[in-house]
């Protein structure tokens, strides 16, 4: 079964002469179920773009993304600002190349925001915040700012924050790009381990060939498609 479906996606950026970059160009594409796609491709090619637009974080200009999860479908473009961002709390998970912690806010209360957002009492974000930074090795450093922690372990709590409440489409944005080698095999494993446990949709967008790899299916993007 499907849980993603894409028809026809355009999407253009104008500059400030209003010169039009046109980055998605009749794009379209299909992704099943707990699969495992990554996305590779040049730099500026739009994989980032898509991705964003794939979360609701972007609008496109043109074209359908329709979204079938738990026998529900969610036609994403027919949606107001307040409907998507409830529908990107509950089912899409993100992990950035950067990790976007907040940083006045220690690791595990990142990791609870998206879990007080969608309306779970603090007792029980808080103790599923505790049981994921135990998953991902890091429930040690959970009272620490993310300033106090390596880039590894950013990754990793930002990787619990992206899992907090259950999500069934994990999008991640190059989530190894920043780290050294040792930090983005571990990232990956336990990206991989958690996909399997959770039987989540994992799309990375990524120039990693060891993540590209471990892929179940492999898209090139050019010239604003998926190949």
């Amino acid at each position: 079964m499907n849980i993603i479906t894409a028809k026809n996606i355009k999407k253009s950026y104008f500059s400030k002469s209003k010169r039009e970059t046109e980055v998605l160009n009749d794009l379209s594409f299909k992704i099943k179920q707990s699969e495992f796609l990554a996305i590779m491709g040049a730099s500026g090619v739009g994989k980032s773009t898509l991705l964003h637009i794939l979360g609701g974080l972007d609008s496109f200009d043109e074209g359908k993304i329709e979204f079938s999860i738990d026998n529900q479908i969610y036609e994403i473009n027919s949606l107001n600002s307040n409907e998507i961002a409830d529908f990107r709390n509950k089912h899409i998970g993100f992990v950035f190349q950067f990790h976007h912690l907040l940083p006045e806010f220690s690791a595990i209360e990142n990791v609870m925001i998206p879990a007080l957002i969608a309306g779970k009492s603090s007792s029980e974000a808080r103790r599923e915040a505790q049981y994921l930074l135990e998953k991902v090795g890091t429930f040690h450093r959970a009272a620490h700012k993310p300033s106090e922690l390596s880039g590894g372990e950013q990754q990793r709590v930002a990787i619990a924050r992206a899992l907090i409440n259950k999500p069934s489409i994990i999008l991640a944005d190059e989530p190894t790009g920043n780290l050294d080698g040792s930090n983005a095999e571990a990232v990956l494993n336990l990206l991989l381990e958690i996909r399997k446990e959770y039987k989540q949709t994992l799309i990375i967008a990524t120039h990693s060939a060891e993540i590209a790899k471990n892929a179940e299916r492999l898209c090139i993007m050019r010239e604003g498609k998926i190949f």
